[in-house]
């Protein structure tokens, strides 16, 4: 940071929800001025977006001893979908009509929203909850806090709204004094549906769908889309796609028709329309 020719950093990548966080400052040297603005450019070298440093620094200006430098810091709130984050982010600080890459890798860390009860996932995991990469959880779920280090979720599971791991049993309690617990395992690639409820002792295999409102009480092997209360076998992923694939005239929109892409009246419009007319159905690529 004490380099004279320095442009600034890019410091922090924080994902919550649809949106990310991107932060860092940027300055021209020449004059040790705030720069007057910055651009982001994905992986392929495409401008993404362009914001004014505005915001105070003075960590900045005690390190360069120059208070015309409070304003050089800079925030950008962009759709997920924006970046492919697992690939280089560049910024850069734009001066005349010059870019200067800024300097910094950043760690791309994730806000889950609350779960029921109240616990943050991080205070799960320092209890013993095992999470793999890429996890993303909705709000309102809940995973057993009083046994959390029973359950273990894989790589690249996801959780819609109110999905609940419950990794004990209290029917027995007021009878026998006893309550039984069971291990929890979701393995890689797993979905599991709004609402659905996995119990102890189940296992959940790999490239799995969990149908919205199940209830998961027996071991679901690979490759599987189960449903159901008690959840029940359905068909394999491989002709979960194909039944997809099969709808006639099926209707495939762009991720700008995305609140994260902020889509307007008027393509929600159309594709109230669309759907009106094909059966109800279709897909976003996301």
């Amino acid at each position: 940071m004490n380099d004279p020719n320095l442009y600034g950093f890019i410091e922090s990548i924080v994902i919550d929800g649809p949106l990310a966080t991107i932060k860092g400052w940027a300055m021209d040297p020449a004059g040790m001025t705030p720069a007057p603005a910055v651009r982001l450019r994905n992986h392929l070298g495409e401008l993404v977006i362009e914001v004014i440093p505005t915001h105070e620094r003075p960590d900045v200006v005690g390190e360069y001893s120059s208070h015309s430098l409070i304003k050089s810091g800079w925030s950008i709130e962009v759709g997920v979908f924006d970046f492919d984050f697992s690939k280089p982010l560049h910024s850069y600080a734009v001066i005349g009509d010059q870019e200067y890459p800024l300097a910094g890798t950043p760690v791309v860390s994730k806000i889950h929203p609350k779960m029921l009860a109240g616990y943050e996932l991080e205070t799960l995991i320092d209890r013993g909850l095992i999470v793999g990469d890429e996890f993303s959880m909705q709000p309102d779920c809940f995973i057993d806090y009083s046994h959390c280090w029973l359950i273990r979720i894989g790589n690249r599971v996801r959780f819609a709204p109110r999905v609940q791991l419950i990794a004990h049993d209290g029917s027995l309690r007021g009878a026998i004094g006893k309550v039984k617990i069971g291990m929890i395992d979701i393995g890689d690639n797993v979905f599991i549906g709004n609402g659905a409820i996995v119990l102890p002792g189940v296992i959940i295999g790999d490239n799995c769908v969990i149908g919205a409102g199940s209830v998961v009480t027996t071991a679901v092997p690979d490759n599987s889309v189960v449903a159901g209360n008690p959840a029940r076998f359905i068909c394999t992923i491989d002709e979960l796609i194909e039944k997809g694939l099969r709808i006639p005239d099926t209707l495939w929109f762009d991720n700008d028709y995305t609140i994260e892409r902020d889509i307007t009246d008027s393509m929600k419009q159309e594709m109230i329309n669309k759907l009106s007319g094909n059966g109800r159905l279709g897909f976003i690529n996301v």
